[in-house]
């Protein structure tokens, strides 16, 4: 399919005026599982991503992703507030000023960000446990957030610089379209397509799995976790069906 690019046309003045941009960053937990998390002052563009382990290569390797992703979009990070776990990492921080708390001290406004965070995930899994589901999976965990952390980046920022442009639009640069993005509720029990090149044989045409939303990319592709294999794969297109019992327990 034809892939339409069509950049969100934010004023300029957006970028000359915010140009430098001071990051906040902490650590959050979800039933065990961690993810660095990230908010910016005035602009409030959200990023979690989740962290194998926390050693201090790690930590830096997910900060700088987040700092390309403001570069890309003409912004420069030039100080980043985090607590005294991230002092291991400032010496790789080349191009920001790195300031660390006191001891059991806190980064306030990242703080407030994890509990929004977590009141989108818990708020997405509710539906779930009408259902029956009573424990998350580790997989299923790290996309909610990713899912929860999506969306809240799509309106305008409450205390943001624009009431018009939403945080995903001024950095990025990307619009969010509903016959694209929203085909589905995450969780969804879904049967996802295989994209075969010898469609002749007897082999199944689609696999069992849970939606788990969009990949964000322009042409809306989306992510179901495979049910059989673990794995989280990105199907051209999917048909949903009524989740099974079997699926439930």
């Amino acid at each position: 399919a034809r892939v339409i690019v069509q950049r969100a046309s934010v004023p300029d003045d957006f970028h000359r005026l915010n140009h430098f941009v001071t990051l906040t960053a902490d650590v959050m937990f979800v039933n065990s599982v961690p993810f660095l998390v990230t908010v910016s002052r005035r602009i409030r563009l959200r990023t979690s991503e989740y962290l194998p382990s926390r050693t201090g290569p790690i930590l830096g390797h997910s900060l700088k992703k987040v700092l390309n992703v403001y570069t890309r979009g003409g912004f420069m990070v030039n100080v980043i507030l985090m607590d005294q776990e991230f002092e291991k990492v400032a010496p790789d921080m080349d191009c920001a000023l790195v300031n660390t708390t006191a001891a059991r001290e806190h980064v306030a406004e990242v703080e407030r960000e994890i509990h929004t965070i977590k009141e989108g995930t818990r708020s997405t899994v509710s539906t779930m446990r009408k259902i029956g589901v009573e424990s998350l999976p580790k997989q299923m965990i790290i996309h909610v957030v990713y899912f929860s952390v999506f969306w809240s980046n799509v309106p305008p920022a409450e205390n943001g610089i624009s009431d018009t442009w939403s945080p995903r639009e001024i950095v990025l640069g990307q619009t969010v379209n509903y016959d694209l993005h929203c085909k589905e509720v995450f969780g969804a029990y879904v049967h996802g397509h295989h994209d075969r090149e010898i469609t002749n044989d007897m082999r199944p045409r689609t696999f069992a799995g849970i939606f788990f939303g969009t990949t964000g990319n322009l042409q809306g592709t989306v992510k179901v976790w495979d049910l059989q294999t673990g794995c989280v794969k990105k199907p051209k297109n999917f048909t949903s069906v009524p989740m099974p019992e079997h699926v439930v327990e």
